[in-house]
């Protein structure tokens, strides 16, 4: 919620004396942050054009986002620097002899947008002292940096698909088993926002998909669409059949209802392309897709077999008949309802 006694305005040079009061306000509200690995040195204001975020290709040096880009939207920054907001942060590479941003990414989009010159930002150095057991090298530190500023601040946190790419990653370069996991989820990054069954679901997640490689290969819904848009085929439904061998049928029932009213629309036989993204072997995707092709047979028997009897009980009853209905509703409205949590006719 926007509160402009919390907004300062944005000067224009690095200049200390405009700053110092800011910076103070800053520590106060939003301490730096200790990360394994890293040690904090200091909060500056830094021009915004100096701050490293490429590397020598100029790609991005952003490591550990592949579900989204971490992009802010402008919202209350245009109102200044929120004193209670930690600013992004860099961290100083040795090999490079350059301090790389780490943190806060989507918000330079956002600087340049809105022509801030100048920004916080909180510097920090590796620390051998702190540094886990499991961080390995810079880019270990790095990226175990990255994923924790975006495990538990305002922006955009790392999805699921950020925290699984870096995790197959320290898999295949360490062979990291379950335990090693668990504790890099536990001693190494920040996740606020991740439940004890989150964190178990990514890890189970990382550890097939490095059994599955050289073997598998698991697309993206994106990737599937646009190999079905670059063969001309555009009309072709997505079905993904992971867990169809054990009879999940939620992915096919929510096609079911748009499929229907495709097909009411066209009269033609409406295609789906079936994909994977769990199963570890090539007999499994068989299976999976096997399961998910009879489930569909057998559902549209059942929907057939609903209208063949909806039309029946309509001749025997009248056209009046209704399959289903809402019929009754729970007392919620305090203050209107005279009972609370008792079950009354719908509508009333």
């Amino acid at each position: 919620m926007f509160d402009d006694k919390f907004y300062r305005k944005v000067p224009t040079t690095t200049n200390l004396d405009e700053w110092q009061s800011i910076i103070d306000e800053t520590l106060d509200y939003a301490p730096a942050e200790e990360r394994p690995g890293e040690r904090h040195v200091e909060r500056v204001p830094v021009y915004t054009k100096d701050v490293n975020r490429t590397n020598s290709s100029g790609e991005n040096k952003n490591l550990v986002r592949f579900e989204n880009p971490g992009d802010r939207d402008v919202g209350s920054f245009e109102h200044g620097i929120d004193v209670r907001e930690l600013p992004p942060h860099t961290l100083y590479n040795p090999e490079t002899d350059q301090d790389d941003l780490n943190g806060g990414y989507g918000r330079f989009g956002i600087f340049g947008y809105l022509k801030y010159p100048v920004w916080l930002i909180d510097r920090y150095v590796p620390d051998s002292e702190t540094q886990s057991t499991r961080q390995k090298t810079h880019e270990d530190i790095r990226e175990d940096s990255a994923l924790s500023s975006n495990g538990g601040h305002n922006g955009k946190t790392a999805a699921k698909r950020d925290y699984v790419s870096v995790l197959r990653g320290k898999i295949d370069r360490y062979g990291w088993d379950k335990s090693q996991c668990e504790l890099w989820f536990k001693n190494d990054i920040k996740c606020k926002n991740l439940s004890k069954q989150q964190i178990k679901d990514y890890i189970a997640d990382a550890i097939r998909a490095e059994n599955a490689k050289g073997r598998i290969e698991w697309p993206t819904d994106h990737d599937v669409l646009q190999l079905l848009k670059d063969d001309n085929k555009e009309d072709v439904s997505l079905l993904n059949t992971t867990n169809a061998e054990t009879g999940n049928q939620t992915r096919f029932v929510r096609s079911l209802i748009p499929m229907m009213y495709k097909y009411n629309e066209t009269g033609k036989t409406q295609e789906y392309c079936l994909y994977n993204t769990k199963v570890t072997t090539h007999q499994g995707i068989d299976k999976a897709h096997e399961a998910m092709s009879e489930m569909i047979e057998k559902d549209i028997n059942l929907v057939l077999e609903f209208a063949d009897q909806v039309y029946l009980n309509r001749r025997r009853y009248g056209q009046d008949h209704q399959p289903c209905k809402a019929s009754y509703r729970v007392t919620q409205k305090i203050n209107q309802d005279t009972e609370i949590n008792k079950i009354v006719e719908y509508p009333d």
